[in-house]
């Protein structure tokens, strides 16, 4: 005869309170989100995918990060400089998972620039795109360049506008 109800093994019965949920059973949200985001990067240097697709999945990427810092981080330091301490479900404080978010960031980008500079710039080239710095154009280009940032670019991301927090914001990421 079975039992209706079979009991899990003694190891697996969750504990109560706190502190028995701060252990490695648990994912770091922030951490977590940039792992997310470095699969999206990885996509970039995924060689079955075309060419310009792989170069939106890199601009998504920073973007995402971009995102990243203007909520989830900002969110974290809003937290240390009220003086909040209190760990999250896996064991950190805001300050610890801050420093923890910035070692993963650095790897990140390391990584973004490579994928951009090593591998999509010279696949590009070769596809007759030419990625060009600032040097590389003419005065009357960079005047064109420079009416078209005025007209299309600056109206949407303001001059110099903050929040309330302090931070920069661009028009383009506030309600309309």
């Amino acid at each position: 005869m079975t039992p209706d109800r079979v009991e899990p093994p003694e190891t697996h019965r969750p504990s109560s309170g706190l502190a028995a949920m701060t252990d490695e059973r648990f994912t770091n949200r922030e951490l977590s989100w940039i792992q997310f985001n470095d699969r999206v990067l990885q996509l970039a240097s995924e060689q079955g995918i075309p060419l310009l697709e792989r170069a939106k999945f890199l601009a998504i990427a920073a973007t995402n990060l971009d995102e990243f810092y203007q909520v989830r981080v900002a969110a974290l330091k809003d937290q240390i400089v009220a003086g909040i301490d209190q760990t999250s479900p896996d064991g950190r404080t805001p300050a610890q998972t801050l420093a923890a978010v910035g070692q993963q960031v650095l790897d990140f980008v390391d990584r973004s620039d490579g994928a951009f500079v090593d591998e999509l710039v010279p696949e590009l080239r070769s596809a007759g795109i030419d990625v060009i710095s600032w040097d590389d154009v003419t005065d009357d280009e960079r005047g064109e360049l420079d009416d078209w940032f005025d007209d299309r670019t600056r109206p949407r991301h303001g001059r110099g506008t903050k929040n309330y927090r302090g931070y920069p914001c661009t028009l383009h990421l506030s309600p309309r």
